[in-house]
């Protein structure tokens, strides 16, 4: 059905144009009464019509408001060699976490502005591994539940998997005796920072200083020696609930302090968990889905998005065994990243 057009509507100059043609004709309505009272002379030819007065501009349309269309995010071509059941783009904004929307952080002071317009080269957050190589990485985040760790430490050593995991700096210092553990059974543990909290709500000082703090912490359980090791050999974060992927500020601050943001390509929450009531389900068939749910999704440089949580390390030996079953080598964020071939 076509849509009904409003009446044009005149502008200022038309309707001023409008009026002056209606006090011209009184005028001259008003002066030929007056030529009739004089003495009589030869009349003079009188126009035939009165001149039409024409606006100097043509009017301007009125504008018509439309609703943005928002378009959504590409998914990635799959590779040759993978037959991916699910999607396996992120929405890349969020990370599975079970706390509040974060939201608008505070604007940059005059003087941070200053230190951005000569920082460093802002680093992108990383979504996928090298899709060239048949390796995925299972990247496990935050830390809260102390059985949680401990079940998938035995899980990774029993199966002699190694991956990386993004710990928060107190949960580091809560259960300091098993990330030491997770050291020497060869896993790589990098920077979620120290309370959890999302980027784009602190100032640029703020994000430093949980950077720091992180660091400090680390050093204390892990030792001075791995974190200089871990920030030249593989200076990875993750930013928590994603919050500040696509924030230029906070991205900026992240690359001064020498970081590259790690993001993912797969996750269990919003693909699985969040159709759940999973606080009050039970955990096993949840569980079943997310171990289905990452099976089926993985392929050449995956970055898996998994938690310390009952929902992803229940099935975790089902979910090892079944990307391993379609020739994926599991590893950390480092090896998935090598760009060079792997040696004969």
């Amino acid at each position: 059905m076509p849509e009904e057009k409003e009446p044009k509507k005149l502008t200022r100059r038309q309707f001023l144009a409008g009026g002056a043609a209606l006090v011209g004709d009184a005028f001259l309505s008003g002066c030929q009464s007056e030529k009739s009272a004089l003495p009589a002379q030869e009349p003079s030819p009188q126009p035939t019509s009165q001149p039409t007065v024409k606006p100097t501009e043509a009017p301007t349309p009125v504008p018509t408001l439309e609703r943005p269309t928002i378009q959504p995010t590409p998914e990635p071509s799959p590779t040759p060699n993978s037959t991916p059941t699910a999607t396996l783009r992120p929405t890349l904004t969020v990370e599975p976490t079970f706390t509040s929307t974060p939201q608008e952080g505070p604007e940059a002071r005059p003087e941070e502005l200053k230190q951005l317009e000569t920082a460093v080269e802002i680093r992108r957050p990383i979504y996928w591994g090298n899709r060239d190589r048949p390796e995925v990485t299972l990247t496990f985040d935050d830390g809260f539940s102390r059985s949680s760790v401990a079940a998938s430490l035995e899980v990774l050593r029993a199966n002699e998997v190694k991956t990386t995991f993004f710990v928060v700096g107190r949960q580091l210092e809560a259960y300091p005796d098993l990330w030491r553990q997770a050291l020497a059974d060869g896993h790589e543990i990098c920077n979620h920072t120290y309370t959890h909290s999302y980027l784009t709500t602190l100032s640029s000082e703020q994000i430093k200083e949980e950077i720091d703090r992180w660091e400090k912490a680390a050093k204390e359980v892990l030792g001075e020696e791995y974190v200089e090791r871990m920030k030249q050999e593989f200076a990875y974060i993750r930013f928590p609930g994603g919050s500040g992927h696509r924030d230029n500020r906070v991205l900026r601050v992240v690359s001064e302090a020498g970081y590259l943001p790690i993001a993912w390509s797969a996750d269990t929450y919003y693909a699985v968990l969040k159709n759940h009531d999973y606080r009050n389900e039970p955990a096993g068939p949840i569980a079943q889905e997310v171990a289905s749910h990452i099976v089926s999704t993985s392929q050449n440089g995956s970055i898996i998005l998994l938690h310390f949580n009952v929902w992803d390390v229940t099935r975790l030996e089902e979910m090892v065994a079944g990307i391993e079953r379609k020739g994926l080598r599991i590893t950390t964020v480092s090896e998935v990243l090598r760009e060079e071939p792997e040696p004969d």
